[in-house]
């Protein structure tokens, strides 16, 4: 064996050749590191996991070198990350939350590190990001990751929370499930259109994966039982009359179905959702149309017994209405009584603090009171200690210059009850109208909180919705930005290709010393090479033109349709006013054809004084209608008898110059009178 062979490493790669790492970053313990697009020397093969399938490569800046495997190892540089992305930089993720396998974990509205581009099914497409906690980097889905921080979820919900469904239970063809009543774990926002903020991603036990719920069917409060003291999966039969139903569902007399949850129409607290053989979704079921026995089965049990049940049954669910309305109220009232306890106290504070505070005028007279009742005390001991006996002649000379004082003082601050009275009203009717002050200047400030919070929560949700709408957007720029990014990048990349064949075929044939013939050979591949280099180029820039092509397409398609529905209501309204004109032309065409009806009148004597004075017809007054009267005006003048019967009084009035004086009836006398010389007839005359 000659001393210069040497083994061939994997790939058919040389010692000292420059590779670039297309992997995702990682550190190691000892201070090394592996960087996403650094070039680094081919030292020899890999070792240990790698082994026959990797490379050790020695990177700029490390101490030793690192097993590669060849999945992430290639000659040219690898292209710039998805969403112009850079290493680094911190991505919020706002799908729903998840666990996997490995004990790695994603929470949404966590922040994690750029480390690479996304492997598998989100290649292309996605991006490596390592949160905290996680042992290693995650493939993440780039229209899932934002710089910017997600919003709120829906309902001032948070990630972590437990909520119960209270719709009707479901099953998918994944083979999850929706049971109503069941508590699951709230994982992020709704992403499907019909839930898209408002709904909730939720996770419940035994799923695969997690499922969007809209708001209204989730609570924090675990759902009250079935009305009737049913259960969920009990099997009732439908005893009502046969229905369908707009959505396709059917009710059909004696057929049995599964309870999957409360009733959430019209019976609602008085019914179940059903979900029967051949009907696609559940339907509400009144409870007076249930049963457990079987209507279309001959029963052993007599009919008697059977009503009694039912009536039994029925009892006993009015009872548990009652009761649950009863504690409703109770609680009601409980909570009305506390509220009035409170108020009564607040009014005693505030009524003990205002007796504390009293005018200095009360205060005097509450004083002066006080004084007399002392004076009056001390003459009346002073009185009766002077006639019982003689021997106080000296406390009575005592007293009398008391008593003398005393009535000084009394006339001095005397204060009528009167007096006394309207202070104690004035001060109570002010403090009464400072009270009421204080209660109208609190529910006005409670008002204005009230109305504040609203214009707040109307404001988050206009924010929420904006910032929604242009994360669509930028979402939809970005993919197409990232389309023609990846046409170019294609293009240059299959260019870049030619061309290094181009200079690797020079150099093989540099050193051969070819004939001419050779080398003109050589030179004819190299330039069929390039040339198809090139035509790639091209087909790659005419299927990017194409693509714009196609969109433009779409776009006038959408126009063309817009115009379709356009000029369809232009010829429903048409439509509409053909009718309409049609209905004018029959109901002309019915007045006239009753004027024909009519017919010639019959000879009579001439009209009389009485007949004239009423007006006059062929025979009585009653012969002809004033439709007819009209119409036979209409007739004579040759004017148009379709318009109303307004509008053809005044064209004939116009037409022979009468005024228009008087009622319509009066008018229409008139004219006949005028053109058939008489009062009114009730035919047409011979002319």
């Amino acid at each position: 064996m000659a001393c210069g062979a040497r083994s061939a490493l994997p790939g058919g790669h040389d010692l000292g050749e420059q590779l670039y790492f297309t992997g995702p970053n990682h550190s190691f313990e000892d201070g090394d590191k592996l960087t996403h697009g650094k070039q680094g020397e081919v030292v020899g093969p890999a070792t240990g996991e790698h082994q026959g399938n990797g490379l050790k490569m020695q990177f700029p800046g490390n101490k030793v070198s690192i097993n590669c495997s060849l999945s992430n190892l290639r000659r040219e540089r690898p292209p710039p990350l998805p969403g112009d992305h850079d290493l680094g930089e911190q991505l919020y993720w706002t799908g729903p939350s998840q666990s996997f396998k490995s004990a790695n974990t994603l929470a949404h509205g966590q922040q994690g590190e750029v480390v690479g581009p996304a492997t598998g099914e989100h290649q292309g497409n996605g991006l490596k990001l390592l949160f905290t906690g996680n042992t290693g980097p995650i493939n993440c889905y780039l229209p899932w990751l934002s710089r910017e921080k997600p919003p709120p979820l829906p309902g001032d919900h948070e990630t972590g929370e437990q909520l119960y469904f209270t719709g009707p239970s479901q099953s998918f063809e994944s083979g999850d499930k929706l049971t109503h009543g069941q508590s699951g774990e709230v994982v992020g926002p709704a992403t499907t259109a019909a839930h898209q903020g408002n709904g909730l991603k939720m996770q419940f036990p035994g799923n695969k994966v997690a499922i969007n719920c809209s708001l209204p069917r989730l609570s924090r409060e675990k759902p009250p039982p079935l009305p009737g003291g049913h259960r969920l999966g009990d099997r009732l039969y439908y005893t009502g009359v046969n229905k369908s139903f707009k959505s396709g569902n059917k009710l059909m007399y004696g057929q049995q179905g599964a309870v999957v949850g409360p009733a959430t129409d019209k019976h609602q607290g008085n019914g179940l959702k059903l979900q029967f053989p051949g009907n696609r979704s559940s339907q509400s079921v009144n409870i007076a149309s249930l049963s457990r026995d079987d209507p279309c089965a001959v029963s052993s049990v007599p009919e008697n017994v059977l009503r009694a049940r039912r009536a039994l049954a029925a009892r006993r669910e009015e009872q548990e209405r009652a009761a649950a309305a009863a504690a409703s109220r109770a609680a009601e009232d409980n909570a009305a009584e506390a509220e009035r306890r409170q108020q009564l106290a607040a009014e005693l504070l505030e009524e003990e603090a205002a007796a504390k505070a009293q005018p200095p005028l009360q205060e005097a007279g509450r004083r002066r009171r006080k004084k007399q009742s002392g004076f009056r005390g001390s003459r009346s001991s002073t009185t009766e200690g002077a006639e019982g006996s003689a021997d106080c002649s000296d406390s009575t000379s005592r007293a009398a210059p008391a008593r003398e004082s005393a009535s000084e003082s009394d006339e001095e601050e005397r204060v009528t009850p009167a007096e006394e009275a309207r202070r104690a009203e004035e001060s109570e009717r002010a403090a009464r109208q400072e009270r009421q002050a204080r209660l109208l200047e609190a529910a006005r400030r409670e008002r204005e909180e009230r109305l504040e919070r609203e214009a707040r929560a109307e404001a988050a949700a206009a924010a929420a919705a904006e910032s929604e709408a242009r994360g669509r957007r930028q979402q939809a720029a970005r993919a197409a930005e990232e389309e023609r990014k990846r046409a170019v990048r294609q293009a240059l990349v299959d260019e870049m290709e030619a061309q290094a064949r181009q200079e690797e075929a020079a150099r093989a044939a540099a050193p051969l010393r070819t004939t001419q013939a050779e080398q003109s050979s050589t030179r004819l591949a190299i330039e069929q090479a390039l040339s198809q280099a090139r035509s790639d180029a091209a087909v790659a820039r005419v299927r990017e033109a194409t693509a714009g092509s196609e969109a433009e397409q779409a776009r006038l398609e959408a126009e063309a349709a817009r115009a379709r529905e356009e000029e369809a209501r232009g010829r429903e309204e048409a439509a509409r006013s053909e009718a309409e004109e049609a209905t004018a032309r029959e109901e002309a065409l019915t007045v006239r054809l009753a004027a024909l009806e009519l017919g010639p009148p019959p000879a009579a004597s001439p009209p009389t004084a009485a007949n004239n004075a009423v007006g006059g017809d062929v025979g009585s007054p009653c012969r002809a209608t004033l439709p007819q009267k009209v119409s036979r005006i209409c007739a004579h003048l040759g004017l148009d008898a379709r318009s109303s019967l307004s509008a053809a009084v005044a064209a004939a009035n116009e037409s022979t110059g009468v005024a228009a004086e008087g009622g319509l009836l009066q008018q229409v006398d008139r004219l006949i009178a005028m053109l058939f010389g008489g009062p009114q007839t009730g035919a047409p005359e011979e002319s």
